[in-house]
Order: C-alpha cells, then structure tokens, then sequence
C-alpha cells in the first residue's frame, strides 16, 4: 500500500469519527434544549391557568401576590383558563396566620 492510499484510509476513517462526534454533540444540545422547554413549560403561567389556578393583576398589569398589594376599590383581573373577569374590591381578609411572619 502506498503512503497516499494510507493516507486516504486515515482520512476518511478521521471523517467518519468526526461526524459520529458531531452527531453525538447534535443529540446532546437537542436534549437539553428539550429539557430548557419543558422546564420553560411547567413554569408558564399560561400553564398554570390551564392546571385550573388563576392569576389575578391589578389595574397596572402587575401580578397580585398578597393582600397588601390592593386596597378597598382597587380594580383588578383575574386570568381563568378560558378567558377572565374584572372585580371590584369590596373587602380584605387578611389570613392571621400567615400576616404573622
């Protein structure tokens, strides 16, 4: 055999590896872009509603997390799984177990 047919049978061998390696990397970066989503979906909020939770937003669009955040006629929304309702406040109830901490 001479020095350039061993040559080509390096070469492709050095090929074939490459691109098995590439491969590997491809599945690699599919799988953890996969996972990225799936955590990316069981964090949405749009996920949450449809888990049968609602998200509620005061009239500046921010999300509403404690009853300190709204007062007595504050107007707010509240996002259901199949659209939403606008409410008035009329009243607080503040949980004493929870305002203690």
């Amino acid at each position: 055999m001479s020095i350039s047919a061993i040559s080509l049978i390096d070469c492709a061998s050095l090929k074939k590896k490459l691109n098995n390696e590439i491969i590997k990397l491809l599945i690699t970066k599919q799988e953890k872009w996969e996972n990225s989503l799936r955590l990316l979906e069981a964090v949405s909020p749009l996920n949450t509603i449809k888990r049968g939770y609602a998200i509620v937003l005061n009239k500046d669009k921010k999300i509403i997390k404690r009853t300190s955040d709204i007062k007595i006629n504050d107007r707010i929304f509240t996002m259901l799984g199949d659209g939403g309702v606008f409410s008035n406040i009329e009243e607080i109830q503040i949980n004493q177990k929870n305002n203690a901490k």
